[in-house]
Order: structure tokens, then C-alpha cells, then sequence
């Protein structure tokens, strides 16, 4: 499987909102504004989301089965051009983060919260 290039290689900070929906357990984050998207597997279970008209633009990731998501996994060589992104996280004070501080982040806000809940 070929992996697609980022579109710039100028690192810009994207606005990213971040949700997770636990009935489907999937991890959900669109670079805004909404667009209409492409889903590309990438890696098993994480797929990047491209924009329909511009299939270079990537406007988002999803993670499938999240909970079970192991941050190991972003060593993954197709995964490697998308660690480089930069990302303002909206409703939280992340600003400037990395792929994996996001996804840090989200663990930390969606699964810790629910585990505590249990």
C-alpha cells in the first residue's frame, strides 16, 4: 500500500477538534473546517481522512478500536509522515502538539475518564 504524502512540507499548526464515540470506540479528529472526506487505512486500524477535491489535503484521522490503541503503534513507517503535524486541540489548553500528544491527550481525556467511571 502506497502512503500518501503530507501536502505542504511547511508545518503549519491545524485547529483540530478531537471526539470519541465509545459505543463504536472510535477516536475521531477533523482539522477544521469540516470537510468532506476520503478514509485511506494507513496502518492497521488508523486511517487518515483526505479531502474529497484535494486528495494531497488531509483533513483528519480516525482511529478504530481506540481503547485498545497502542501508542507503539504510531512507529509504524506509513505513520511517519503524519507525526510531524502540528496540531491546537479545540476546548482544551493543548496548543502546537504533536500527532502523539494529541492522542496522548485523548487517551488521557476519553479512556481514563470512562475506566474511572467502570
Amino acid at each position: 500500500m502506497a502512503t500518501r504524502l503530507i501536502e505542504s512540507p511547511v508545518l503549519k499548526t491545524r485547529v483540530v477538534n478531537v471526539d470519541y464515540y465509545v459505543q463504536k470506540d472510535i477516536l475521531y479528529m477533523h482539522i477544521l473546517p469540516y470537510g468532506s472526506a476520503r478514509l485511506q487505512e494507513v496502518a492497521e486500524d488508523f486511517f487518515v481522512c483526505y479531502d474529497w477535491d484535494n486528495p494531497e489535503h488531509v483533513i483528519g484521522f480516525e482511529i478504530h478500536y481506540f481503547s485498545l490503541f497502542d501508542p507503539a503503534d504510531l512507529d509504524h513507517p506509513a505513520l511517519a509522515p503524519y507525526l510531524e503535524m502540528r496540531f491546537d486541540v479545540v476546548d482544551s489548553d493543548l496548543q502546537n502538539a504533536s500527532l502523539q500528544e494529541v492522542l496522548d491527550w485523548a487517551r488521557q481525556r476519553f479512556l481514563s475518564a470512562s475506566d474511572s467511571s467502570a
